[in-house]
């Protein structure tokens, strides 16, 4: 039996691992080091997917691993993925991009890459991004090909958890006064970054596992596992992030655990509905417990101050959030195609800053509150077209996947309405998208931060993969049913 379950979810649990690791080291250590982690997760994800992929009812492992071949083979996003692999190396190893002295003109100035006309980047930054990009195809290709529905709904509940793990370990940090947590925790909308971003989706992620634990019969097990990924991304999210942000995620969450319930309820009865209810609010107001009871009172008092417009929008912050974006508008124009290079907003910066505007800056300029004005400067067209198009191959896929699921289940009279017969992570990523695209209005967070980009395109990832899609060059096997 366990040799049973390690062959059924081998791949699901390697690849949470691969998607939620790195994100808990890069919140205690550097985002290099969750780079290094994500690489070597990677490697172990990918013999997963090549040598033991679920397998559907009729299958041996030969047949299974000749069907992930096929399916990727024939797989747009894969293709594309291939294609932003390597654009982001050749990005990566073309660096040089560093403020330098000339002592001769007595003048600083940004060197040039090393390859001019190629993207490029600061040294490091292009890695992590590197790394990202490969450990996503390994995501992508595993969950669209290699998970079966059960597989699927067991990689989505232990991501959630392992990301929990970390919430729960630095809300721990906080209460007891470290400095650096409590640093952390302090920082507002308009800080250059917060560590807390990715909590809030994987918090909405984990609410989406409540319904499909039910569907799939683990409520022993299943229930305390969901209790903590909720609680403990929730913790993560309130504690690390700024309270606007915190709220906004906490209503993309919620619709989605109203989805859950009602999934719940039609596939497991009206008591697995109430279970969720229960679990989902004492998870969800757990954390916002802990923080009124443990954490400082001036940490408690900056939060609540956080939620009051006139704290969270001073006149004095919303001057400077005009006055970076306009800069980093102008270093746009000045590399329209390729920008100024992945990393390098922050040594550019002064250069296209006007006289006028320096009693409005900071006095570190790291990163602009516009993610859509950091990403044009960095990346330029070019840039932007190769982040946006792997997103939008996701989305359009899983909203056509969720159209054609709806109308081949919809036939059924035993499916009366689209709550029950999409699955809570195919409407996860309207909540998250949602989230994140008005998010990123305000805060560049998102778009610099390798691990929001993870936890993002997993979303993605499962809600294209909510429905499988028959294919005419295997359809004897793709009409099997999943284990």
């Amino acid at each position: 039996m366990f040799q049973r379950a390690i062959a059924r979810y081998g791949l699901a649990v390697s690849l949470s691992l691969l998607v939620a690791v790195p994100f808990v080291v890069f919140v205690f250590a550097t985002p290099h080091a969750a780079s290094v982690s994500a690489l070597w997760l990677s490697l172990i994800a990918v013999e997963w997917l090549l040598l033991q992929p679920s397998i559907k009812s009729g299958e041996n492992f030969k047949e299974a691993r000749r069907r992930v071949f096929l399916e990727m083979r024939h797989d747009p996003v894969l293709w594309f993925a291939i294609a932003a692999v390597v654009f982001s190396g050749v990005r990566a190893l073309n660096g040089g991009l560093e403020l330098a002295y000339d002592p001769e003109s007595e003048l600083w100035s940004v060197t040039e890459p090393w390859t001019v006309g190629l993207p490029s980047s600061v040294a490091g930054v292009g890695f992590d991004f590197f790394v990202l990009a490969l450990s996503l195809f390994v995501v992508v290709a595993g969950i669209r090909h290699g998970l079966g529905k059960a597989a699927r709904a067991m990689c989505l509940l232990v991501s959630s958890l392992v990301s929990a793990c970390g919430g729960i370990a630095a809300v721990v940090m906080v209460c007891n006064g470290n400095e650096t947590f409590l640093k952390l925790a302090g920082k507002g909308l308009f800080s250059p970054t917060w560590t807390g971003d990715a909590f809030c989706l994987w918090f909405i992620a984990a609410s989406a596992s409540l319904g499909q634990i039910e569907e799939q019969g683990w409520k022993k097990l299943g229930l305390p596992v969901v209790f903590l990924a909720i609680a403990g991304n929730a913790a993560g999210m309130f504690f690390l992030c700024p309270p606007v942000v915190a709220a906004g995620a906490s209503v993309a969450a919620g619709l989605v655990a109203l989805v859950s319930v009602n999934y719940a309820g039609f596939h497991a009865g009206l008591v697995a509905a109430a279970r969720a209810v229960v679990v989902f609010s004492l998870a969800a107001s757990l954390p916002l417990v802990a923080l009124s009871g443990l954490a400082s009172e001036d940490l408690c008092k900056a939060k609540v101050d956080g939620l009051l417009p006139s704290k969270a929008f001073t006149e004095q912050q919303v001057v400077m959030r005009e006055a970076l974006v306009e800069n980093a508008i102008s270093m746009w124009k000045d590399s329209p195609w390729l920008g100024k290079g992945l990393g390098s907003y922050g040594i550019n910066a002064p250069f296209f800053a006007e006289k006028g505007d320096w009693s409005k800056l900071p006095s570190k300029i790291e990163f602009v509150p516009n993610g859509y004005a950091q990403i044009l400067a960095e990346r330029g067209i070019v840039g932007c077209i190769v982040a946006l198009t792997g997103v939008l191959l996701l989305v359009a896929l899983g909203l056509a996947r969720f159209v054609m699921g709806y109308k081949a289940l919809s036939e059924n009279s035993d499916y009366p309405s689209p709550y029950l017969v999409v699955p809570p992570a195919a409407w996860a990523q309207f909540a998250a998208l949602a989230f994140l695209v008005v998010l990123c209005y305000f805060a560049a967070s998102p778009v610099v931060q390798t691990q929001t980009w993870a936890a993002f395109v997993f979303i993605l990832a499962m809600a294209s993969a909510s429905f499988p899609v028959r294919r005419k060059y295997n359809s004897a096997i793709a009409g099997n049913t999943e284990k």
